[in-house]
């Protein structure tokens, strides 16, 4: 197993359009930093960076990027965008132009020897539509977002090999709705460790699971708590210890299931990054 982490504890979520070499300089010491100060072997860009922010992360700068990692030798992988966007989205519109952002970041990328592409499928306002409505209404809708969710994944394998493209579990979508979809299309698993405590499942059981197209992992920890009126509060993406994850139980499940990708860190403070760190060094040889 390889650890990694995403550039956002060291340089924010944030990019200054007045100042594109400052960010650039910014964004590359973060890479070094976290190959050789933290000694990560993978490093996972965030899409969302040169979706948003095109001018600044071009297709130069990710040259710059692939120099780097030809220098120092890690492993890279990718998130697709997904903030604003909604590959499941049952507004055609909107669909296609998610595919249209999510094609442009892969083309911007292209310099870069990237191992895994991590997609969300469903954007927050499908999240908030079935959030929203009555219980006995959700199938129907979960049927058009998989359909729909279906068609974006075969425009995406047309750049992206199919053995490389990740969708990631989310915090609606049960589990077995995503290993349907990704065996029916052929595509691997991002595991989200953090999406699963806070749906209240059992990441050992999930990893099991899914074994057959597990090829990646995001992890951190989550801080579960049931309210007066029964509904629950999630604080996720803290360090590994601060909240009820149990990650001794997942990381020996990955271990008895054979699982040789990235366990890949998602926080947004140095804090957290290494609290998780030294967790991690201390339960892998």
């Amino acid at each position: 197993m390889n650890i990694g982490a995403n550039l956002l504890p060291l340089v924010g979520n944030v990019v200054n359009r007045e100042d594109p070499d400052g960010e650039r300089r910014r964004h590359l010491q973060a890479i070094r930093a976290l190959v050789q100060d933290y000694g990560l072997g993978t490093i996972e860009l965030t899409g969302d960076f040169p979706a948003i922010y095109p001018e600044v992360m071009d297709r130069r700068f990710y040259e710059e990027i692939a120099g780097i990692q030809e220098e120092l030798g890690f492993r890279c992988t990718v998130h697709l965008p997904f903030l604003w966007l909604d590959l499941g989205s049952l507004n055609e519109e909107i669909r296609r132009a998610s595919i249209a952002s999510t094609l442009a970041v892969v083309e911007a990328m292209a310099p870069l020897t990237v191992a895994i592409y991590v997609a969300h499928l469903w954007g927050l306002w499908s999240k908030a539509v079935v959030e929203e409505i009555p219980p006995d209404a959700e199938r129907a809708v979960y049927k058009a977002l998989i359909a729909q969710a279906a068609r974006s994944i075969e425009e995406l394998k047309k750049k992206i090999p199919a053995e490389q493209l990740c969708i990631e579990n989310l915090t609606p979508t049960p589990l077995d709705t995503l290993l349907m979809l990704a065996r029916s299309q052929g595509v691997r698993l991002c595991l989200d460790v953090g999406h699963l405590a806070s749906r209240g499942e059992d990441p050992g059981e999930a990893i099991r699971e899914s074994r057959d197209v597990l090829a990646h992992v995001h992890l951190h920890d989550v801080l579960r708590r049931q309210r007066h009126d029964g509904t629950w509060e999630n604080r996720d993406h803290l360090g590994l210890g601060r909240g009820d994850v149990d990650y001794a139980k997942v990381l020996q499940a990955l271990r008895q299931g054979g699982f040789t990708g990235a366990i890949v860190l998602e926080h947004s403070s140095r804090e957290d990054l290494e609290a998780s760190l030294a967790v991690l060094r201390g339960h892998l040889p």
